[in-house]
């Protein structure tokens, strides 16, 4: 679905199955010049009875992790997630520097959900979804 699209290059953060941490996955993100990080997975659990696919998008919480990541290590601003550090010049006034970030992640956020939205809907015509998928989507938090 997304292959298919010029506006999206998505990619596998990993070849085989090993887990890899939420920051890991940010990582991967950051090299490859990512915009947005929308995380898909299918039969992931710690039980490996449960069946069904998943996806992850940016949280609040973690955006501002992302955030603060930028404030207490500046000279790494290049590194933030969607690239909004390269727009910020040194010596720029700080409260316009948050602003841009801000900015910046909640547009990542915004089209994240939306991404997320239609790969779960385009999941849901193939296999079975993890439970509680609409409740947490519903409530605004990440979800699966």
């Amino acid at each position: 679905m997304l292959r298919n699209d010029p506006m999206f290059k998505p990619v596998l953060t990993r070849n085989g199955d090993y887990f890899i941490s939420v920051a890991g996955r940010s990582e991967v993100a950051r090299k490859q010049g990512a915009n947005m990080l929308v995380s898909i997975h299918a039969d992931s659990a710690p039980n490996r009875s449960a069946r069904g696919a998943s996806v992850w998008v940016l949280s609040n919480r973690r955006a501002n992790s992302e955030l603060g990541k930028w404030l207490e290590q500046s000279e790494k601003q290049s590194e933030l997630l969607g690239g909004a550090g390269d727009a910020l010049a040194e010596g720029v006034d700080p409260y316009l520097s948050q602003a841009v970030l801000d900015l910046q992640f909640g547009n990542s956020q915004r089209v994240g959900y939306d991404v997320a939205v239609a790969v779960l809907s385009e999941l849901r015509k193939v296999g079975s979804l993890h439970k509680n998928t609409r409740a947490r989507q519903l409530r605004g938090f990440t979800f699966t």
